[in-house]
């Protein structure tokens, strides 16, 4: 029972998460708590022959707990959303975009500059000072920025430089299930946008970093696979958000249904754990232990740890700790324990697609490939493995891709059983190299 609760626990949070997506949430969550509660009370007093299963589930007081849980969990993404402060450069462009005044941004590049599907380079930076300033005082808070492509090509995290363009605010979505960019960029707390016309690098910043070790292994494997062919390697390695690819790429493996093959994700993370243990099997169980470790923090800090590499990676982590203390761990309830956890330290991961979808694959491997494998029977055991794995995660995640891309072909199936041998190829040499 003590196993049920947890499950049960663990659900909450995630609902009550996911209630925050609509006004009257909280509502519908008290709801399917009192219809829950009320299944199991009917049942104890034997009202309906039909309820008399709940009797030996979660009792009242476990119910009431979880609905409390739920409760919490949607009070407390809404304390940790983003807001601007008074001070916030959100606050200046609300102030400046009618009237599309000019203004200069100082500030630190925070991230990488990448390609939007307009050709131009997108970065954050942190801003330090702006000029003119509708207010007293200094002006902070992430910018999402824009540049040509002359213009940002020289730019990496660290440098202080001198943004001049013009402010405006991100837009909301105008269409029911549209991409709402606003909401997008508030929850890595920007509220403030500039289309950059010229920048000045005025500091040079440090030239190491994680992110200086990822450019050049895509460079590298560019020079040796050609421009765009290693551009696909190191993203089925590390994963589109660190690579640039040509976005008619990336559309056609959406269209294919193979998205999640530029995604970096637990496929990755499982494969590169399960050579390095191979690798090291003849040594003793702590030398093991230490390899896998390693190459799963190294393989984090390479992808950014990133929503779903996060998950992969505890996941993982979790697994060495159990096989290093010869103890069996139940994958269900680690996999809901994990995503808690990473969903107390980030609540608004719940809204990113990569968490969502490696968290339903994960989820639907570890509950329909066995029974799925059971009715295959009639094939060899290999065989029957390589169908029900592709199946379950598709099963589980398909709802998901249609509402966000609207399109799952049919042959999407026949696809990812074709190319998962030669995604485990190029995941192996990739990292490698």
């Amino acid at each position: 029972m003590l196993a049920v609760n947890g499950v049960i626990f663990c659900l909450a949070w995630i609902l009550g998460l996911l209630t925050t997506a609509h006004p009257w949430g909280w509502g519908l969550l008290l709801i399917l708590s009192l219809g829950l509660m009320g299944m199991r009370w009917l049942s104890l007093r034997r009202r309906w022959p039909s309820l008399d299963g709940w009797q030996q589930g979660p009792t009242l007081l476990s119910w009431g707990i979880a609905t409390a849980i739920a409760l919490v969990a949607s009070v407390y993404l809404n304390l940790r959303l983003p807001y601007p402060g008074s001070q916030d450069i959100g606050r200046v462009a609300a102030q400046l975009e009618p009237s599309r005044t000019q203004v200069t941004v100082t500030g630190i590049v925070q991230t990488l500059p990448r390609l939007t599907r307009s050709h131009n380079l997108q970065l954050q930076v942190q801003t330090l000072a702006l000029r003119p300033s509708p207010l007293q005082g200094s002006i902070r808070g992430l910018l999402y920025a824009t540049l040509p492509p002359k213009q940002g090509a020289n730019l990496h995290p660290g440098q202080r430089v001198d943004l001049s363009g013009y402010l405006y605010r991100p837009p909301r979505s105008t269409v029911p299930h549209g991409f709402d960019f606003a909401a997008y960029l508030t929850r890595s707390g920007i509220f403030a946008g500039l289309r950059g016309q010229e920048v000045k690098i005025r500091t040079s910043g440090g030239t190491w970093g994680w992110w200086a070790l990822r450019q050049r292994i895509v460079r590298s494997q560019a020079q040796y696979l050609g421009k765009t062919p290693g551009a696909l390697v190191s993203a089925m390695v590390l994963g589109h958000r660190v690579v640039d690819l040509p976005f008619e790429l990336k559309d056609r493996f959406v269209q294919v249904g193979l998205a999640h093959a530029l995604a970096a994700s637990g496929f990755q993370v499982s494969i590169i754990l399960a050579v390095l243990l191979k690798v090291t099997e003849p040594g003793p169980p702590r030398y093991s232990l230490l390899v896998g470790l390693s190459g799963l923090l190294l393989f984090g800090l390479l992808s950014g740890f990133e929503p779903s590499v996060s998950r992969a990676v505890l996941m993982g982590i979790a697994g060495l700790g159990a096989v290093a203390s010869q103890r069996q761990l139940k994958p269900v309830g680690l996999l809901l324990l994990v995503a808690v956890v990473l969903l107390i330290i980030q609540p608004l991961w719940i809204w990113d697609l990569g968490f969502q979808l490696s968290f339903l694959a994960t989820l639907g491997l570890l509950v329909t490939v066995p029974p799925l494998t059971q009715r295959l029977d009639w094939l060899p055991p290999m065989i029957a493995s390589l169908l029900a794995v592709p199946i379950a995660a598709m099963l589980w995640t398909l709802p998901l891709q249609l509402y966000q891309f609207g399109v799952a072909p049919l042959y999407c199936l026949l696809a990812n059983l074709c190319t998962t041998p030669f995604l485990i190829i190029l995941t192996i040499g990739g990292f490698g190299s």
